[in-house]
């Protein structure tokens, strides 16, 4: 394993010729394209033009939205190793040019807004439906109407739990309870499970119910408080509590039903051996539009004027000939410049690795590159990597 010999390389080109040209450089890819910035001085003759990704932007956008709600019901399958070095996806010219021609992207689009619109407003009602029961099934068995408690004008009710521990503390005799009257409030046998927490407080509370005048509230809250009075904070429900839970989960039945429309939907579109349906037209989509939006962006990290087009960049030695006969045969009116980098430039990084050692290249990758005129550590890593991979299986 070593460090790959790069040179500097510059291409100048009729301007008319610059998309055939980014075309070419994107086919071989052996060339990165660098910024020019620092090695041309700008004038009124040669500037830089900005990327035009706007259209490539738009349908990246729309193929993110339709994957990732796809992926909420019918996430795509991957085996543990793909999670950990997803493999590059391989196709042909053949199905990049029937999926452009067949897929109805803007379709899919208007159908996948529309079921997320559904969707999203299904959970949004499903989650306060269940917090208005998780506040009402503590209560079911209040043997009132909440309209009841709500009525009163000259006096107070509150709802809540006293410790046990505490009981004694309620004296009749003593101000200010002499100001208010109470009476326990069983909890009926339910067969619904409790969570731990409520069956705690079952177990060491009591539910009562505590009624005084209005004009004496501050004082009875300031004597609740000193007996750790838990105050029940209820709902503002002017009907039977028993009746609004029904109806509450009636409703949810109803919304649950449209997110599993939804799923069912989804579902169709994924499945089956349709090559128009499921992840990997999507897939194939995006490499597609990435790709030309990449290549925007690498057309304008070079110079240009009304007649000619200039790119840089850097290729390893090795592929210069590859680069010269393809521009040769393809693009013969473009001129090719050579030379060595200079010394102060980043220049990137291309490691030689033989077919044994390749498992070793994810892992210094995955680490970092070395720096391009420095010491190549990675044939020193070998031993130990292979050595970590036969006491790990």
């Amino acid at each position: 394993m070593a460090i790959e010999p790069i040179k500097k390389v510059t291409i100048i080109s009729p301007n008319k010729a610059s998309k055939r040209l980014m075309r070419v450089i994107n086919r071989l890819g052996v060339m990165e394209v660098a910024d020019l910035e620092d090695s041309f001085q700008l004038s009124d003759v040669l500037e830089y033009h900005e990327a035009q990704t706007t259209e490539e932007d738009e349908h990246l956008h729309k193929i993110d939205f339709i994957l990732s709600f796809m992926n909420i019901f019918s996430p795509e399958e991957q085996s543990f190793a793909e999670g950990l070095t997803p493999l590059p996806l391989v196709t042909t010219e053949q199905e990049l040019a029937l999926i452009l021609r067949k897929y109805d992207l803007e379709e899919k689009y208007r159908t996948i807004s529309d079921l997320d619109e559904t969707y999203r407003g299904a959970e949004r009602v499903i989650g306060e439906i269940k917090n208005e029961l998780a506040e009402l099934e503590p209560i079911k068995d209040l043997p009132f109407d909440l309209q009841d408690f709500y009525f009163p004008k000259r006096m107070r009710l509150l709802l809540g739990y006293v410790p046990k521990k505490n009981l004694h503390l309620l004296d009749r005799t003593i101000e200010p309870w002499t100001k208010a009257a109470w009476e326990e409030i069983k909890h009926e046998d339910i067969q619904d499970e409790e969570d731990s927490e409520s069956a705690k407080i079952k177990g060491s509370h009591i539910r009562m119910l505590f009624a005084f005048l209005a004009e004496d509230t501050d004082d009875i809250r300031k004597a609740l408080s000193s007996v750790e009075f838990d105050e029940i904070q209820l709902p503002k429900v002017m009907e039977r509590i028993i009746d609004r839970i029904h109806e509450l989960k009636s409703d949810l039945s109803a919304y649950k039903e449209k997110v599993s429309e939804v799923s069912d939907k989804i579902k169709l579109m994924t499945e089956g051996q349709d090559p128009m349906k499921g992840h990997r037209p999507l897939k194939i989509l995006k490499a597609y539009w990435q790709n030309s939006k990449e290549k925007q962006i690498a057309s304008a990290r070079g110079i240009q004027s009304k007649w000619v087009h200039v790119i840089g960049g850097y290729i390893r030695k090795k592929d210069i000939d590859t680069l010269n006969a393809t521009l040769k045969q393809e693009l013969p009116e473009s001129e090719v410049t050579i030379q060595d980098p200079g010394p102060d430039e980043n220049v990137p990084v291309s490691l030689s690795v033989p077919h044994l050692f390749r498992p070793m290249q994810l892992l210094v990758e995955m680490f970092g590159l070395p720096p391009y005129r420095a010491f190549d550590p990675t044939p020193f890593l070998q031993i130990n990597f292979y050595l970590f991979l036969f006491f790990y299986n």
